[in-house]
């Protein structure tokens, strides 16, 4: 990555690296990082993202809605905190096309949110919390600002009290991905019957979006 690419990234980012190898990191997908030597995978830096991110969305939340209950405020954080909404953010800053991946990878919404995270990581290892935390909330201030208790519905519960004379289970379908951040395939059954799939980095987020699709699709 040349010297002109780095500046058009940083610019993107309102940030500029002490140390640019570390922008490089959080930008280069294993595929990539196996093929040409010198290159390092961004996964440690998106583990470290990872809980940067999720503090920094906590200590705001907490400070924008001191009235809200523990469930309200995971409600609201994991529409923000999720694989659509940071890919989503990835793709509006148009910072997808540099990510480093191997010639026949596919730069997938996991691909974008993981970079999301390792980005974060990498400008936190660079500098501070402070300004890891400037990246976070100039980037995602449009969700943390629309995203409210009113419209974080809780899908299971409200699934549950639907069908409560019916048999409503969760059944593991798929565990991909590193250990440290695996992804789970979660089918929703109702009367031992598969009515909905879904995908997220937690069991409950794909028990939560199995929901969402089934009373989504019965409206």
């Amino acid at each position: 990555m040349d010297n002109n690419t780095i500046a058009k990234i940083e610019e993107i980012l309102d940030y500029k690296f002490n140390n640019p190898d570390l922008l490089i990191t959080a930008l280069c997908h294993d595929s990539y990082s196996v093929l040409h030597e010198g290159y390092t995978s961004y996964q440690v830096l998106e583990f470290l993202g990872d809980g940067i991110v999720g503090f920094i969305i906590d200590d705001t939340l907490t400070l924008l809605h001191p009235n809200y209950k523990v469930g309200d405020l995971t409600g609201v954080k994991k529409t923000i905190v999720s694989t659509k909404p940071l890919s989503k953010t990835i793709k509006q800053l148009q910072l997808d096309k540099y990510i480093l991946v191997a010639k026949n990878t596919i730069v997938t919404e996991k691909i974008c949110e993981d970079v999301y995270e390792s980005l974060v990581g990498a400008i936190y290892r660079d500098s501070s919390i402070d300004e890891a935390k400037r990246f976070v909330l100039r980037t995602l201030k449009p969700l943390i600002e629309t995203q409210t208790k009113e419209n974080s519905i809780d899908y299971k519960s409200t699934l549950m009290q639907k069908y409560v004379r019916s048999r409503c289970d969760f059944r593991t379908v798929n565990v991909t991905g590193p250990a440290h951040k695996p992804m789970f395939t979660i089918g929703l059954y109702i009367d031992n019957v598969k009515v909905a799939q879904a995908e997220a980095s937690s069991k409950a987020k794909a028990q939560e979006e199995c929901c969402r699709i089934f009373l989504t699709k019965e409206e």
